[in-house]
This record gives C-alpha cells, structure tokens and sequence, in this order.
C-alpha cells in the first residue's frame, strides 16, 4: 500500500512494528510541522499509529499512544514532542530486537574494559562528525541522529550500557540508509561496529550471529515511477 505523507510517497512496510517506526519517525522529522499547515499528514501517521497499537496489542505502546494522542488534541507541543521521543525510543528499541532475535536472557546490559570503551568513544566521535559535516540531512534529521548518538554515548561511559539504546541507534540509523542510500553508509558503517562491540559484552546476545546489515524501511519512491505503476493498477 502506497501513501504520501509530509510530501513524499512511501510504501507502508507490511509487518504492524515497522509500520509503527515509520510513522513516528515522520512524525519526528517534521515535528515543526505537526501542527501548522501539513497538519492533515500528522492525522493520517496518528491513524496508522493507532491502528497499529490496536494490532499488536501491547499496553506499554497503548499507554504511549493515549499520552500521544491526547497531547495532539490539547496541541501541546511540547508534551508531544517529549510522548513521541519516548514512544520511538521504544517502538525502535523493539523492532531491532526481533531483527537480531536475541534469547529471552533478562540481562540487557553491556560492560566495556577501558580498551573497548575506547574503540566505542572514537568511533562515536566519528558518527557525529560525519552527521555534522554532512550535506545530505536537513537540520531537524540531523538534530535527531545527533541525539541518538549522543545517548549511545552516555550508556557507553556507564559502568553498564543498556543495549537497548544501542539497537534502537540501529533501527534509526539503518533508515537513514534507507532512506539517503550509499551516501550515508560511512555512518551506518561505524553503527555497526559500536553494535559488534557491545553486542559481544552483552550477556544473553554474544552467542548470537548478528545481522550483517540494520534492517531499512522503504525509502520514498520515485514520483515518476509510482505515476507509471499507478497507471498501471
């Protein structure tokens, strides 16, 4: 199924939880524009959030949604902001651990030695600096993965990393790729390194192949391309 949303057509992904991500990732990424002019897109990402959060049937994103949505009603936009930072955080969180299908181990924290957290921290520096330099993202994407990096870097200096933030920086990042192509891909690059490194202080996943790539949702087609397959319907 096809839908433009913010001004660009995108394939709705099949499964509930990507469809999920990518709404409140439209949402985040135009969040200055939520309740201006574009305001009909952000109902039609709120229905496909609620229709989702209906599907899975999950309280924890039930309880996100209804913070979310009574916050676009009241048009509080900073309680909107703050519901669908948390709301991702954890959607993104949750996508990227049935992509790595990791055990049912409690344990979800990782611990550096002082060689790996280096390694991290570099690598780290590097992944903001190529954000920063980047002429590819728009200053609201780029403030959103700068963000994102910044709270891998502070479970990084913990003395226990929750590896939580480390999958959600996966799933975000890897849309990036999705979504900008081999232009970002020196980025999603040093992502999955900082993902090898804690992955394998994590107890319950460092037995477990990890993916070779972060799973990437579809990119916005091509107007020309999706008027021809329209055409052809």
């Amino acid at each position: 199924m096809k839908q433009i949303m913010f001004g660009e057509q995108y394939v709705i992904p099949e499964t509930p939880i990507e469809t999920m991500t990518l709404c409140l990732r439209l949402l985040s990424y135009n969040i200055e524009e939520v309740f201006t002019d574009l305001r009909v897109d952000a109902i039609e990402a709120m229905a496909l959030v609620e229709a989702t959060v209906t599907e899975i049937e999950d309280d924890e994103f039930s309880s996100f949604y209804f913070d979310l949505h009574t916050s676009f009603l009241e048009k509080d936009g900073l309680k909107f902001e703050k519901v669908l930072d948390q709301f991702y955080f954890n959607v993104a969180a949750r996508n990227a651990k049935n992509i790595v299908k990791r055990s049912h181990s409690s344990e979800e924290y990782f611990e550096l030695n002082a060689d790996d957290r280096s390694k991290v921290m570099g690598l780290i520096a590097e992944m903001r600096q190529l954000v920063q330099d980047s002429t590819t993202f728009d200053d609201a994407h780029r403030r959103r993965i700068l963000k994102r990096i910044a709270k891998i870097e502070d479970e990084v200096l913990k003395a226990q990393g929750n590896f939580d933030t480390v999958l959600a920086g996966i799933a975000e990042i890897g849309e990036t790729l999705g979504q900008f192509g081999k232009d970002v891909k020196p980025l999603t690059d040093r992502m999955q390194e900082i993902r090898k490194v804690t992955q394998s202080k994590t107890k319950g996943t460092n037995q477990l192949p990890a993916p070779d790539e972060p799973r990437k949702l579809p990119a916005p087609e091509d107007d020309d391309k999706a008027e021809d397959e329209c055409g052809e319907d």
